[in-house]
């Protein structure tokens, strides 16, 4: 049976399971996983079009090795814990990590800095992605973190005569730059500006 993540702090009314790959419960068999939660006398939707409901979860450790009746899952949840859901309803785990779906996905499909740890690293990245994507960079510049005089930045940037900007400013710097950049003229018109928001934490000094 087809073994898929739990996770086993769960509220009785949106128990955060993943079920979709689950089948039809079976009996346990010798040398199987131990079970060591059973969720009984729910409603729960599995997200299998063959099984859509269940009113039972068996659990090993952080991993549903079951779905079924009550009586067939207490049957083989013998001696685990049993919590009984009193008729609650069941989903799939839905965990907002603040993600907006339309940027999410541009973001999977430009080049990935998350992991970057250095500043060579990060540089290379975009560099290889430019080279790969028919980009010609037309100069690079940094920052400490926290700056707020970009005079002499966007004089460079305003001189270069490149199509767009590759912005990882943040907070204050990120306002003091656009300050600057609308000063000198340039527009979204005549140069747009990529802009992606980094922190002190994740960006490791980078920015």
């Amino acid at each position: 049976m087809p073994r898929v993540p739990v996770l086993t702090r769960f509220t009785l009314a949106t128990c955060l399971l993943l079920f979709a790959a689950c089948s039809a419960p079976s009996t346990s068999q010798p040398g199987g996983p131990v079970i060591t939660l059973a969720l009984v006398n729910g409603r729960i939707w599995t997200g299998n079009a063959s099984q859509p409901d269940a009113e039972a979860v068996a659990v090993a450790g952080d991993r549903i090795v079951a779905v079924g009746t009550t009586a067939d899952i207490r049957a083989r949840a013998a001696g685990s814990e049993v919590v009984d859901l009193g008729g609650q309803f069941v989903v799939p785990g839905f965990i907002d990590s603040h993600v907006h779906f339309v940027e999410g996905g541009f973001r999977l499909t430009s080049v990935q800095l998350r992991d970057a740890r250095t500043r060579e690293e990060f540089v290379n990245r975009i560099k290889a992605y430019a080279a790969a994507n028919g980009i010609e960079i037309k100069g690079e510049d940094y920052t400490p973190l926290g700056s707020t005089d970009f005079s002499t930045i966007v004089n460079k940037v305003r001189a270069s005569g490149a199509g767009a900007v590759f912005n990882t400013l943040n907070g204050d710097s990120n306002v003091a730059f656009f300050k600057e950049y609308t000063n000198a003229g340039l527009t979204p018109q005549k140069m747009p500006v990529v802009s992606v928001s980094t922190g002190a934490v994740s960006s490791g000094g980078l920015t």
